[in-house]
C-alpha cells in the first residue's frame, strides 16, 4: 500500500483491531479522541485492494501466532445463515452490485456516501460488502505512476520469493541487476528487497583483468554468448563487463533476464508450443505460470487456491494478472458472494491446452 506514513500505519492498526477484537475502534488504545480519524478507520475498506486485505489478514495472523494463539480465525461472526427467513430492516448486503460498486469507487472515484446513494443503500453496506470483497486497484497509467503507488516493489517481491532470490544471488551468483531486469524493475527496488529479506550483498568486486576487444566481440557478438557468462569466466561483475564492452564500442543487445541461454531456449520451446500459449511462454517461466493457472482453475476462488498451491496470494494474483497481458483478455472471472470462481470463455481453451500438453509430456 503506497504512502508508508505512520497516519496511515495507525489506521491500519485501528482496521485490525476492529478485526481481531470484535470491538469499535474507538476502544483501541492507539485512537486519538479525534472524528475525523475514526471516520478514517470506518472508511478504510474503500482503500483495501485484494492483495492488501490479504497482506492484513497474514499479519493478523501472525500477529494471534505471537500471542500463542493458532487455533482461532483471525475475524468471527456467526454464520449468517443464522438470519435466513427472517424479515429484518434495512438494506441486503447481498442485493448490492458488485462490479458496480468497484467502478464507482475506482474508476469514477466516488466517495463512499456518494456510492451508496447511487446504488440506493446504505454507507455501512458500502463498507461492509468492499471489506468482504476489496475492489482491485487500477492499472497504472504509466511507470512513473507505478513507481509512486509503489506498485515496483510488490511486483518484484510477487516474482521474486526469498526462497528464489537467495537461489539466483547466492546460489547462482547473478547480479542484482540482472535479476532486476528478470523482475522488470529496477536495480535500486530488487537491493531495497534482499535488505529487507535480510540478504547479505556482496561487495562490489573491482576489474582485475584488460579485456581485449577482438577477444570480447567475437565471444559477445559473434558466437552470441550472454554478457553474465563471459563475466563470470573473469571473475568479474556482469556490470564492469558492460562497462567494457561500452569503453571498446562494441554494440550492446537490449537488457534480457539473466541467462540469455536459458531465455533463448525457452523461447525456441515456444515456437513447438499449441498457438494459444505462444504468447505467455516467452522467455523463463512462462510454463510453470501457465501450470499454476490451470492448477489454481480447480479451486473456487483465488485465496482457496493459494492456500492449496502453497503460494502467496499477491503472487498467485500477480502472475495470473500478467498470462491475461500476454494472452490479451481476462483468463477468469473472479469469485463474488454465492458464485465461484469461473474461467472465461478464453480461459476455458487456454487451461484445457495447457492439460493436453501435460498429457502429452510436453514440455519435456
Amino acid at each position: 500500500m503506497p504512502g508508508g506514513s505512520a497516519a496511515r500505519a495507525r489506521v491500519a492498526r485501528c482496521y485490525l483491531f476492529e478485526r481481531l477484537s470484535g470491538l469499535p475502534a474507538s476502544a483501541a488504545p492507539i485512537t486519538p479522541d479525534d472524528n475525523l480519524f475514526r471516520t478514517k478507520v470506518a472508511d478504510f475498506p474503500q482503500h483495501l485492494t485484494p492483495e492488501l486485505a490479504a497482506g492484513l489478514h497474514q499479519h493478523a495472523h501472525a500477529f494471534l501466532a505471537d500471542q500463542h494463539v493458532d487455533d482461532e480465525p483471525a475475524a468471527w461472526q456467526p454464520s449468517i445463515d443464522l438470519l435466513d427467513h427472517m424479515h429484518l430492516p434495512g438494506h441486503d448486503p447481498r442485493t448490492v452490485d458488485i462490479s458496480s460498486l468497484h467502478r464507482l469507487i475506482r474508476v469514477k472515484k466516488r466517495s463512499l456516501g456518494e456510492a451508496a446513494a447511487r446504488l440506493g443503500t446504505t454507507l455501512d453496506v458500502v463498507r461492509y460488502v468492499l471489506e468482504t470483497h476489496p475492489a482491485p486497484a487500477p492499472e497504472p497509467a504509466s511507470d512513473h505512476e507505478a513507481r509512486a503507488r509503489g506498485l515496483a516493489y510488490c511486483s518484484a517481491k510477487a516474482e521474486l520469493p526469498r526462497e528464489t532470490f537467495v537461489r539466483l544471488y547466492q546460489g547462482q551468483r547473478i547480479s542484482l541487476r540482472d535479476i532486476a531486469a528478470r523482475a522488470g524493475v529496477s536495480r535500486q527496488t530488487v537491493t531495497r528487497l534482499a535488505r529487507d529479506y535480510n540478504i547479505a550483498l556482496r561487495a562490489p568486486r573491482q576489474a582485475r583483468h584488460t579485456i581485449n576487444r577482438d577477444w570480447l566481440y567475437n565471444q559477445y557478438v559473434t558466437k552470441r554468448r550472454a554478457l553474465p557468462d563471459i563475466a563470470r569466466e573473469y571473475g568479474m561483475s556482469t556490470a564492469n563487463m558492460a562497462r567494457w564492452a561500452k569503453s571498446h564500442g562494441i554494440p550492446m543487445r537490449s537488457r534480457g533476464r539473466p541467462s540469455h541461454s536459458a531465455n533463448l531456449a525457452a523461447d525456441i520451446a515456444a515456437e513447438h508450443a499449441p498457438a494459444i500459449l505462444r504468447p505467455a511462454l516467452v522467455g523463463i517461466g512462462g510454463w510453470e505460470r501457465l501450470q499454476r493457472l490451470a492448477d489454481a482453475a480447480r479451486h473456487p476462488t483465488l485465496t482457496i487456491a493459494a492456500k492449496a498451491l502453497r503460494v502467496h496470494q499477491f503472487a498467485l494474483v500477480a502472475q495470473i494478472n500478467r498470462l491475461e497481458r500476454e494472452l490479451g483478455d481476462k483468463l477468469l472471472v473472479r469469485a463474488e458472494r454465492g458464485r465461484p470462481m469461473e474461467l472465461t470463455p478464453l480461459g476455458s481453451q487456454v487451461v484445457g491446452t495447457i492439460r493436453a500438453c501435460s498429457r502429452r509430456g510436453w514440455p519435456s
